[in-house]
C-alpha cells in the first residue's frame, strides 16, 4: 500500500470514523483493505499507534484512553505525570456513567515498581491490602518460591504444605522447618535449634491468656541421660520469671518439680560461683498480710553451715538478759509424736520427738512463737484447676534458735551462783580451820 503523510492519515482516520458512524456498518482499516474491527491498523513495523499529549509533562498531566460499554465507562489507561521528568502508567476500573468515577487500581512507575492499591509503590511489587495466592492443583500448592543469587535454583518456599498446613520450606536440605496447622493453630518446628535475636527488649515474647495452661511448655522426653526441658542462658538472668497478676488465686514466679528418676530428683538444683559474692539461692519475702517466709520447707532441711545476722550495727536498744534461770524454769520440755497421718501434706517428722509446745512457750517468750500457714495441697500439683486434697493448715511455730541466748544467760547466772556458793564454802572452811 502507498504511504500517506501523517496529516492526511489523520484526516482519513477522522473521515473514516465519521463515515462509519454515519452508515453504522463500515470497518476502518489502516494498512489493510479488509479490516475486521471498527479500527484495524496493520503494519510490518512496531510503530502502530501513538497517543501524543503536547502539553509539558508535570505532576497531574495525563494522556488518557477510555473504554465504554453502553452508558457506562468501564475502564481507562492513563499516563499521569509525577513530576517534570517522571510519570506512571495507571489502570482504572469501576463501571460508572461519569469517567471521573473510575478508580486507579494498579500503577507502574518509571523505575518499574508496580503498585496494587497504591500509586506510589516503594518496591517492585507493592500491594496495599490482602493478596490471594491460589492452588494450582496437584503438587502446585499455593505459595511463593525464593531463588538463589544466580536465580537458577529454588532455595526456599513459603506457602501451603497441604490444605491443612502452611509453613516455610528450605529447598537446600532443610525441608519443612516451620509449619502451622490451619485448623488448630499449632506450630511445629523441625530442626535442631530455634534462634530468636533482638538488640533490645525481648528476643521472644510468649503470652497465654485465660485460666490454666502455660505460655511456654518445654518437654524433653524419651531421651537417655539428661533430658533438659528448658535451657536458658543470659548475661544477667538465665531465667527471669514474674507472676504478678492481681486476683484471688495463687501466683508462682517459678514452679519446679523433679520426680520419677531412678537416681536423685531435684525440684530446684542451683549453683553459683566466682564474683565478689556467690549465692546458690537468694530469696526474700515481704508484703504478706499474714506472714512472710523467704524459705518454707515441708520436710527435713540439711545445712552444712548456718549463720544469722548479728552485727552490732544491725541492732538497737541492746539490753542484758536477767532472770534467765527463772524463765527457763517456766518452760515445760516434753516428748511427743506428730500427727503425721492427719497432716500428711506437712511432711512432719516420724517417731518420738523432743521439744516444747508453742502455746506454752508463748506464755514465757511471746516473741519466739509465730503463726504459720501451710498451703493447701492440690491433685496432681495443679494449683489452678486441681482438686484440693489437703486443706490449708494454720498453726504456731517456735523459734528454738532464739532460746540459745536465754540458755547462755541462764548458765551464766547458775555459774555466778555456783561461784558465790563456792566462795562461801571456802570462807566457812577457813573459819573451821
Amino acid at each position: 500500500m502507498k504511504k500517506i503523510s501523517t496529516p492526511l492519515c489523520a484526516c482519513l482516520i477522522l473521515l473514516s470514523v465519521v463515515s462509519a458512524r454515519e452508515i453504522n456498518a463500515q470497518d476502518v482499516g489502516i494498512g489493510t483493505l479488509s479490516p475486521d474491527h471498527r479500527l484495524h491498523i496493520s503494519s510490518n513495523t512496531s510503530n502502530l499507534l501513538k497517543l501524543d499529549n503536547t502539553s509539558s509533562l508535570t505532576t497531574g498531566v495525563m494522556s488518557e484512553m477510555y473504554f465504554k460499554t453502553g452508558a457506562y465507562y468501564t475502564g481507562a489507561l492513563k499516563t499521569i505525570g509525577n513530576g517534570t521528568a517522571t510519570a506512571r502508567l495507571g489502570f482504572y476500573t469501576y463501571a460508572a456513567g461519569n469517567p471521573s468515577a473510575l478508580l486507579e487500581r494498579m500503577s507502574i512507575l518509571d523505575n518499574g515498581n508496580v503498585g496494587i492499591g497504591t500509586n506510589s509503590p516503594g518496591y517492585l511489587l507493592d500491594v496495599n491490602g490482602r493478596m490471594r495466592v491460589r492452588n494450582g492443583g496437584g503438587s502446585n500448592t499455593a505459595g511463593i518460591y525464593f531463588m538463589d543469587d544466580a536465580n537458577l535454583v529454588n532455595r526456599g518456599f513459603v506457602g501451603m504444605y497441604d490444605d491443612n498446613t502452611i509453613g516455610f520450606y528450605g529447598a537446600n536440605g532443610g525441608g519443612w522447618g516451620l509449619t502451622m496447622s490451619t485448623s488448630s493453630g499449632d506450630v511445629s518446628i523441625v530442626g535442631g535449634q530455634l534462634y530468636v535475636t533482638n538488640t533490645e527488649g525481648y528476643a521472644g515474647h510468649f503470652a497465654k491468656y485465660g485460666s490454666g495452661g502455660a505460655a511456654v511448655e518445654a518437654v524433653a522426653e524419651s531421651v537417655g541421660g539428661s533430658g533438659i526441658g528448658l535451657e536458658a542462658q543470659g548475661g544477667a538472668y538465665g531465667v527471669y520469671a514474674i507472676a504478678d497478676e492481681f486476683g484471688e488465686s495463687h501466683r508462682y514466679g517459678v514452679y519446679a518439680a523433679g520426680r520419677h528418676g531412678d537416681g536423685n530428683n531435684y525440684g530446684v538444683y542451683a549453683t553459683s560461683f566466682s564474683g565478689n559474692n556467690a549465692y546458690g539461692i537468694y530469696a526474700t519475702a515481704s508484703g504478706g498480710s499474714s506472714s512472710n517466709w523467704a524459705g518454707y520447707f515441708s520436710g527435713n532441711v540439711y545445712s552444712s553451715g548456718s549463720y544469722q545476722g548479728s552485727d552490732r550495727k544491725l541492732k538497737s536498744d541492746i539490753l542484758p538478759l536477767s532472770n534467765a534461770v527463772q524463765l527457763i524454769k517456766a518452760l515445760k520440755p516434753s516428748s511427743y509424736l506428730y500427727k503425721t497421718n492427719e497432716y500428711k501434706q506437712m511432711e512432719l517428722p516420724e517417731g518420738r520427738q523432743f521439744g516444747l509446745v508453742a502455746d506454752e512457750v508463748k506464755q514465757v517468750f511471746p516473741s519466739m512463737v509465730k503463726q504459720v500457714v501451710q498451703p493447701a495441697k492440690y491433685e496432681n500439683d495443679d494449683h489452678n484447676s486441681g482438686r484440693v486434697v489437703a486443706e490449708e493448715v494454720s498453726f504456731e511455730a517456735v523459734n528454738y534458735t532464739a532460746m540459745i541466748p536465754v540458755l547462755i544467760a541462764a548458765m551464766q547466772e547458775q555459774q555466778a551462783m555456783i561461784e558465790a556458793q563456792q566462795r562461801k564454802i571456802e570462807e566457812l572452811e577457813a573459819k573451821i580451820k
